[in-house]
């Protein structure tokens, strides 16, 4: 219904139409003229929330605001804490009882279940969650013969299992005592048997396709060239002056689309007036020292996107691969006899 206030206005804009307007233009300005007339008309209250007047349903509105959550938080709280009260932690470290080298990338998990690890460069483990009680705990790595080791996990306790893997059919067994009996036949093969599982071991757990070759002979060569192991890989091609190896091509690409990495580290320098980055294998890498030389193709998201041919990462020999010291030296008598 209208008020008196909007009737007023309507009769007030009608007569000033039929004065001004002509005949013809009377029914469309109508329309806008009852549009502009329901606009003028007043709003009904607008109704507000009751404040709230008393102190005890000011408190009722706190308890529902913050005790609540409270209740939630610590309800999940006291989930974890007894899922925790249930379970125990297993770490340690797994190394190769023959040579002993810490075995990295070695596969450790608890039998029956989804609760599997692979140990570091260290050869370090840990494996979280597992079910207190009896458990078996199964350790395997290429080319050493897999253990399954049955031990009891406390609830809320922490326990420490280290491994020692072997092959008896290269090493022969192992005595309680730790010593080693070997074939007279396979201790010449040791270490290359050895670095070769390495190499064939990370190939298999390497989250892409690489290639890896242990160079654990390199320093053996005259001039520690590592061309003379990289030309032997699949999709790498080495050229140089003369017989000795400089520059690598992979997959075709030019030398300079290629990346040269030591322990992930990229080469900063190509040498002295070099127009490109282009890295010389005969003078420029570092041979002594090597343990392994991983060639990629298809890198990860996590490596850097500056290469088209792909990368070659020499990795270095550290002291935490093996438990006790050593000592290698060479002696060379070229030029001498």
């Amino acid at each position: 219904m209208k008020t008196p206030a909007g009737r007023s206005i309507v009769s007030s804009l009608a007569h000033t139409r039929d004065r001004l307007l002509p005949a013809w233009h009377r029914r469309a300005r109508a329309i806008t003229v009852r549009i502009l007339a329901y606009q003028t008309l007043p709003h009904p209250p607008m109704t507000t929330t009751p404040a709230i007047r008393s102190i005890p349903a000011a408190a009722a509105v706190l308890r529902r605001i913050i005790l609540r959550p409270l209740a939630f938080f610590a309800f999940v709280i006291g989930s974890i804490s007894a899922q925790t009260a249930n379970t125990g932690t297993i770490e340690g470290r797994v190394q190769n009882e023959v040579t002993g080298r810490f075995l990295g990338n070695s596969r450790v998990m608890v039998k029956g279940s989804d609760l599997r690890v692979l140990t570091d460069e260290s050869g370090s483990y840990r494996i979280t969650d597992v079910p207190s009680g009896p458990i078996v705990l199964e350790v395997f790595y290429t080319g050493l013969d897999p253990q399954e080791i049955s031990l009891s996990v406390p609830a809320g306790k922490t326990v420490t299992q280290d491994v020692s893997l072997t092959n008896q059919a290269l090493y022969g067994a192992s005595s309680k005592g730790g010593v080693v009996k070997l074939d007279p036949f396979t201790v010449d093969a040791a270490k290359v048997t050895d670095q070769a599982s390495i190499a064939i071991n990370e190939q298999r757990f390497a989250p892409n396709i690489k290639n890896i070759v242990a160079v654990g002979d390199v320093s053996e060569q005259p001039d520690g060239n590592i061309g003379e192991f990289l030309k032997f890989m699949p999709g790498v091609a080495v050229a140089g002056g003369g017989s000795v190896p400089a520059n690598i091509y992979i997959r075709g690409f030019p030398p300079n689309t290629t990346t040269f990495t030591v322990d992930g580290a990229t080469i900063a320098s190509t040498g002295f007036g070099a127009p490109d980055r282009t890295v010389q294998t005969s003078n420029q890498t570092p041979g002594t020292g090597m343990s392994r030389l991983e060639v990629t193709k298809v890198p990860t998201p996590a490596t850097a996107a500056d290469t088209m041919a792909g990368s070659v990462n020499m990795v270095t020999r550290t002291a935490f691969e093996a438990n006790r010291a050593s000592f290698v030296y060479q002696v060379n008598l070229a030029g001498v006899l």
